[in-house]
């Protein structure tokens, strides 16, 4: 076309030979005509090449996106190939665009790697980011999914090296921005996440007394904030429409995170769904992974990463801190993001469950016995697959041969063996109901029936429908043991179905009545036709193994007749030594016991059995998502979950260990609670090594600190003789504070002041000095609470409890960075207001300069640390409320002396406070605005007098 002279091909030499041959007529193709006719038209070349170019290439995407894959797959890769050396040229880069988009999953990796390369003039950049920006949402998914997989594995671990010892640290290498493509798409949205001031300040307050400020309202996070009229009944949290773009997502979290904060965040709260930050984040992180799996595990591995990456493994058996507040809120995302994303692969169920069992317990604000027993459940699958097996194996065989004992005529044996029978059958049902309800979601994709509908996603849904089902609720009701038969079940499902069509009425709603009756019909023939067959089996198979038992166990129950009526004549002679007193207690202790040994799933009963111990195990090499243990252990490190696990074993210690004048090991459920938060504080540990290794620890009750050093399970679970050998002191201070109330302004006013407490009786150094710290520190948050003790001797209880802190702080730090107690400390003082007692406060000053004092010798670190920052704050929370509680004098000496010790923890000593008031360093900024709060509340002139006392008075600020 571009000239008249034409070069003949040999094609087509030999197709003019073949047409002569059959006698036709062939003219010479000659545009030169018509190119010049054109021309005087006003119509150039160069409009007529692109015009015909345009149209064939439009005409070749057409036929692209016809082709059957399944056929002409070989004949797309060589299209690809060939169209790849042209995806420089701007006309024909929709070509190869069009072909990857036809391919999708069938794209060579290699392509999708290569797509993913990033510049080698700006590391910042794509090489390819016109090409890259110019896929569909989908496209862009496998390109992040490939350059994943080529330097990281799915459960986290780099490629191509085996599992990692401990003595490898080099092989827990942190995932840092930059490295991988996806990295850098999610990272602005974890980090808006972890930077939502409101979400912060929740997570700091990690000592609180009543249980209404525990709650938190978490669904809140995951909802948007505005109204949203919906037509078609689903869950919100899987609706496509209600999510706005990727890009604007990332743009708003790219403002929020630079700008950082506290205003800007502040100022970002307008009327739309997009104020709630942690729903937008949410909603972003969706968006990226899609319905892909290895996105999800991809996402949730850099998550682990994030939390053990402060941990460092040549030092893996050191200390950790699990009281983090806001910085532990990755483990809160996880919870999120398990919670959010709808229907998940079969593999994360069992901690998607447990995070939505710790989240029903966050929002309620106290962990039940129930709920206990439902973790443990969960924990043990996820930590003890194999044990859990050998142990219901176990357990069922004891119950089947204690079954040839029983007789008509001990009726309690009787109940008993009924309750374990009604046990096995409510397990039974909630293993078939749960198998049943994975079937419902896998005929569901649009999780149309998933979540519970509401006004806002559903208009008028709650006057229409009188009782609300979802698959949710038939999930929960089921892990709950509430249904007593398979009918009721049965029922549940029913209501589901007959919900939707009788809200979807019309022609609107003609697509959603179909969907229903079709998914009704595949539950009623396919699903409830299986789950009756087994649950029918499975009785059977019951009713066989307990006669068989019965007639096995006949001549033993010859001989324990009549060892009973040996120990029965034994026990008629004790009764007369011992008294009916004393026998009527014991027999009360021992049908507690027994019934609690029987029924086994009685959560009711006091007595609550911690998981097992187990040694250190590792992951199998051909693991393909991430760790479930490290996930697991995540959840319990959630800073709202952490606060209720030490709730719960100080309200024990009151309510029932001092009552019942017992020690916390015998209780029934402090042991269990101790574990979980022995679970939890290993679990930035077990993050690190991307839980590669994983170890259920003991409970307390012995010490293990001789363990060999070259086992691993050594390094992750030390000595936790907690339970034994410490809590006990701390129920003893707790008792000792409330003979201080009753002596000083009580019942006991005729006793002597019971002696202060010493040091020497609380120095430790084992590992779990930290927890018995975070407990002690709890105790005294309560103690400080209004109502809860005197004015008159809070000083004395308040001291005993700071003497204790002190000695155990001692052992492993200082005070430097106990944000979370100091910023508690101060929710609970400043709720006196103006009536808290000068001398409470001046006790507390001065115990608070004493923790600034002891900040240690390294550079910097006391000046720009929590215990300093969070002092001021208190100073000007207190002036604030006027000159009755804390007058300027006092607040200026106290800050005076406050910068004195800091200055003096300084071994470089020209590090001073007027140094640091005049550079721009980050970690100084907070302290500094506090000064400046401090400095606007001074009159003048004694403002410039304290500028010049502490050096800052030249400064310019």
């Amino acid at each position: 076309v571009s000239s008249s002279i034409k070069r003949t091909t040999r094609g087509e030499i030999q197709q003019i030979e073949r047409i002569k041959s059959k006698g036709d007529v062939i003219e010479d193709f000659q545009p030169e005509s018509v190119l010049t006719f054109c021309n005087h038209l006003g119509v150039s070349r160069y409009d007529i090449h692109k015009a015909i170019s345009d149209n064939l290439k439009s005409a070749l995407e057409y036929e692209i996106e016809k082709v059957d894959l399944t056929k002409s797959k070989e004949f797309l890769l060589d299209l690809l190939k060939s169209s790849f050396q042209f995806i420089n040229v701007s006309e024909l880069k929709s070509v190869f665009v069009t072909i990857v988009k036809k391919l999708g999953d069938e794209t060579p990796v290699e392509v999708l790697e290569l797509l993913a390369s990033k510049s080698t003039k700006n590391p910042n950049e794509l090489k390819y980011s016109e090409l890259f920006n110019a896929f569909s949402l989908d496209v862009k998914r496998l390109v992040w999914e490939a350059d994943w997989d080529a330097s990281v594995r799915p459960d986290g671990l780099p490629v191509d090296k085996p599992l990692p010892q401990l003595a490898e640290p080099s092989k827990f290498a942190t995932l840092e921005k930059g490295d991988r493509l996806l990295i850098d798409m999610v990272k602005p949205s974890i980090e808006a996440y972890l930077n939502h001031e409101p979400l912060k300040n929740d997570a700091n307050l990690a000592y609180t007394s009543s249980i209404r400020d525990k709650r938190v309202d978490t669904e809140s996070r995951r909802m948007p904030t505005s109204k949203t009229t919906k037509d078609t009944v689903g869950s919100a949290a899987t609706s496509s429409g209600m999510l706005t773009s990727l890009s604007s997502k990332l743009s708003t979290l790219a403002k929020i995170d630079k700008s950082g904060d506290k205003q800007s965040l502040g100022a970002y709260n307008a009327d739309d769904h997009k104020s709630n930050v942690p729903y937008l984040v949410l909603s972003a992180l969706k968006e990226i992974m899609g319905t892909r799996p290895k996105l999800l595990a991809a996402v949730l591995n850099i998550l682990i990463a994030e939390h053990g990456k402060n941990v460092d493994v040549k030092k893996i058996n050191a200390d950790i801190n699990l009281v983090n507040g806001a910085d532990s809120l990755h483990c809160t995302l996880v919870s999120d993001i398990l919670l959010f994303n709808g229907q998940l692969p079969k593999y994360y169920e069992d901690v998607r469950l447990l995070a939505q069992t710790l989240d029903k317990c966050v929002q309620i604000g106290i962990i039940s016995d129930q709920a206990i027993r439902q973790i443990q459940d969960l924990l043990r699958s996820i930590f003890q697959p194999d044990r859990e097996k050998d142990q219901q194996a176990t357990t069922q065989k004891e119950k089947l041969q204690s079954s040839g004992n029983t007789s008509v005529d001990n009726p309690d044996e009787v109940t008993a063996q009924n309750n374990v029978e009604r046990q096995f059958e409510l397990k039974l049902l909630r293993k078939i109901i749960k198998a049943s309800v994975m079937a419902i979601k896998e005929c569901d994709p649009q999780g149309l029936f998933l979540n519970p509908v509401t006004d806002e996603i559903a208009p008028g849904y709650s006057s229409v429908i009188r009782k609300m089902i979802c698959i949710r609720i038939i999930e929960e009701k089921a892990v709950q043991l509430k249904y007593d038969s398979l009918d009721q079940y049965e029922s549940d499902v029913q209501l589901m179905f007959q919900n939707c069509m009788k809200y979807n009425v019309g022609k609107d709603g003609a697509w959603f009545r179909g969907e229903a009756r079709r998914q009704q019909k595949k539950w009623k023939e396919e699903i409830l036709t299986q789950a009756r067959d087994i649950y029918r089996e499975e009785m059977n198979k019951r009713k066989k193994q307990l006669d068989n038992a019965a007639a096995s166990s006949a001549t033993a129950s010859a001989k324990v007749l009549e060892e009973n009526k040996k120990n029965a004549i034994l026990e008629q002679q004790r009764k007369i030594l011992m008294g009916a007193k004393e026998v009527a207690k014991k027999r009360k202790f021992n049908r507690e016991f027994n019934d609690e040994s029987s029924t086994g799933d009685n959560v009711s009963a006091k007595l609550i059995r911690p998981l097992k111990e187990s040694s250190a195990k590792k992951r199998k090499k051909d693991s393909f998502c991430p760790s479930l243990p490290a996930l697991a252990s995540m959840l319990l490190s959630d800073p709202f979950v952490v606060r209720l696990l030490f709730d719960k074993v100080l309200r024990a210690i009151r309510s029932d260990v001092l009552k019942e004048k017992t020690v916390p090991a015998d209780h029934g459920t402090i042991p269990s609670v101790l574990q979980l938060i022995h679970i939890a504080s290993l679990s930035p540990k077990v993050c690190a090594m991307r839980g590669s290794v994983f170890v259920v620890p003991d409970i307390g009750l012995m010490d293990k600190s001789t363990t060999s050093e070259g086992n691993d399970g050594a390094l992750l679970s030390q000595s936790f003789f907690l339970l034994r050998n410490q809590l006990p002191r701390l129920s003893g201070l707790i008792l000792m504070a409330d003979m201080d109330r009753r002596i000083i302004a009580g019942d006991l006013s005729i006793l002597s002041p019971l002696p202060r407490t010493k040091e020497e009786e609380w120095q430790s150094n084992g590992l779990s000095t930290r927890i018995l710290l975070d407990l002690t520190q709890g105790s005294l948050i309560h103690l400080i609470q209004m109502g809860v003790s005197n004015d008159n001797v809070i000083v004395t209880q308040c001291s005993r409890f700071i003497v204790a802190m002190n000695a155990l702080i001692r052992g492993r730090g200082n005070m430097n960075n106990e944000r979370c107690f100091f910023i508690s400390f101060i929710h609970s003082l400043l709720r006196y207001k103006a009536k808290l007692p000068h001398t409470v406060r001046d006790m507390i000053v001065k115990a608070w300069l004493e923790w600034i004092k002891a900040g240690g010798h390294e550079n910097g670190i006391t000046m720009t640390s929590a215990v300093h920052y969070c002092f001021v704050m208190l100073l000007n929370q207190w002036v604030s409320l006027g000159n009755l509680i804390l007058p300027v004098d006092a607040m200026i000496m106290w800050s005076e002396e406050a910068i004195h010790a800091c200055e003096l923890n300084n071994d470089d000593k020209s590090m001073t406070f007027s140094k640091y008031w005049t550079m721009d360093d980050e970690n100084f900024r907070q302290v500094k605005s506090e000064y400046e709060k401090m400095l606007k509340a001074m009159p003048e002139d004694r403002a410039l007098k304290w500028k010049e006392s502490v050096g800052i008075l030249s400064s310019n600020n």
